[in-house]
């Protein structure tokens, strides 16, 4: 598949799947859509505290402000499982009300990347936008800061349950499959999986043109 249905796709549904793709192709796909600001194996790690590489499940979060799309490539699935969760914010947004989604615009939270050091590089808001076509959600529960206000608690807890209630698509990449997921709409996350299990996936982040028209403005 060339760049355009898979970015047609992402911008209709908010993700794209690629079957029988070698890796080769698969960097080559990603190159054509953007810059590629990342290229990282996934897999599990024994002993590492990173949610990415441990067994346990992963809850649904996106992957910080930088990468627009996130795309994987299966080198490796997992015996058993390995499936991916995923859900779009589009309609559970839609569920909140106006004065819940601007608390949650005021909820800032950091993220890091490389050159961080262990320290933030910047702080983003969980969500930006007005409406169904500017939303833009910046989430990772083990981010967010322990010193909300009782309004922001309260607005961050009506997201929580909307994600809960929300509905959940589950996909089990198979070998040579690849995902592209628009990473301001759609959330991800996985169940868990033995602490042996082979899986093993390439993950990219990708910056495309909308990325320099983005909303984001980062706070140091």
């Amino acid at each position: 598949m060339s760049m355009q249905p898979v970015l047609d796709d992402a911008q209709r549904a908010g993700l794209a799947v690629l079957r029988e793709q070698s890796f080769d192709e698969f960097v080559n796909t990603c190159s054509s859509i953007g810059e590629i600001l990342s290229l990282q194996d996934v897999t599990i790690i024994r002993g590492s505290r990173k949610h990415v590489s441990s067994p346990g499940a992963i809850p649904l979060h996106s992957d910080g402000p930088e990468a627009d799309l996130v795309a994987w490539y299966c080198v490796r699935q997992d015996d058993e499982d390995g499936t991916s969760i995923l859900i779009d914010t589009i309609p559970v947004l839609r569920t909140l009300t106006s004065r819940v989604r601007h608390v949650l615009a005021s909820i800032q939270l950091p993220y890091f990347d490389s050159t961080s050091r262990g320290r933030p590089k910047g702080y983003v808001p969980l969500l930006l936008g007005d409406g169904d076509t500017t939303w833009r959600v910046n989430y990772a529960p083990w981010l967010v800061p322990a010193t909300l206000d009782d309004e922001q608690r309260d607005a961050l807890n009506a997201f929580q349950g909307a994600l809960i209630a929300g509905t959940l698509t589950k996909l089990r990449l198979a070998e040579n499959q690849c995902l592209f997921i628009d990473n301001w709409r759609v959330l991800h996350g996985r169940a868990s999986v033995v602490a042996e299990s082979p899986r093993l996936l390439k993950r990219a982040w990708l910056r495309t043109n909308r990325q320099q028209a983005s909303q984001y403005r980062v706070r140091p």
